[in-house]
């Protein structure tokens, strides 16, 4: 309201990347987008939208229905699992599987369920395990950020630590403070003539 208000500000536009802008609606945005990539087939989408939704797909809250009821609970919590399998490429899902990674720990798990709200025996024992997807090789991004001549243009003191694509997490570390529906924010903005790009991917 106040970049509105106030004839201060030049705001011209705005950008979300990867912003936990509403939590169920990401949490949502899984499990369609396991759907409309062919990740689990049409017998086991109507099976979810019929124990989380009643049948209407148009008007599916799948999250929110997991919470209230444990048969919609347990369908998305095998979408979940399929997600978290990894036995793709999120970046390439349709190329091949590259490989080439350790079982090292990543932080993806237990931000996807700080993100969704979506926590279950599956994707906490996954953290625990620290399995991740061999598809996925972090290398030439984490030869490439922490080259000399790239750390020195981004002002990174020699005194910090190499950049990896994911911490080693603990279980702690982040905690979640604020639980805001942004997306009545963005609506504010867009209508007042503001431009926006939100992205998540």
């Amino acid at each position: 309201d106040l970049l509105i208000k106030d004839g201060g500000f030049n705001l011209k536009g705005f950008a979300v990347g990867n912003g936990v802008s509403n939590q169920e609606f990401l949490g949502d945005s899984i499990m369609y987008f396991a759907y409309y990539h062919g990740l689990i087939g049409t017998e086991e989408w109507n099976g979810i939208v019929q124990a989380c939704c009643g049948g209407d797909a148009n008007n599916c809250h799948i999250i929110a229905a997991s919470k209230q009821s444990s048969l919609c609970f347990q369908k998305a919590d095998k979408v979940n699992q399929i997600i978290d399998g990894g036995a793709f490429d999120a970046y390439n899902m349709y190329g091949p599987c590259k490989g080439g990674i350790s079982s090292s720990f990543r932080a993806h798990y237990a931000l996807k369920d700080a993100a969704f709200g979506f926590s279950t025996p599956h994707t906490r024992a996954k953290r625990q395990v620290g399995e991740s997807s061999t598809c996925n090789n972090d290398t030439a991004i984490i030869t490439y950020t922490n080259l000399p001549q790239v750390r020195k243009a981004l002002h990174i003191p020699d005194v910090v630590q190499n950049w990896v694509n994911c911490a080693d997490y603990r279980p702690g570390w982040y905690k979640k403070i604020h639980d805001v529906d942004m997306t009545p924010f963005y609506h504010s903005l867009l209508n007042s003539g503001i431009r926006g790009l939100l992205y998540n991917g």
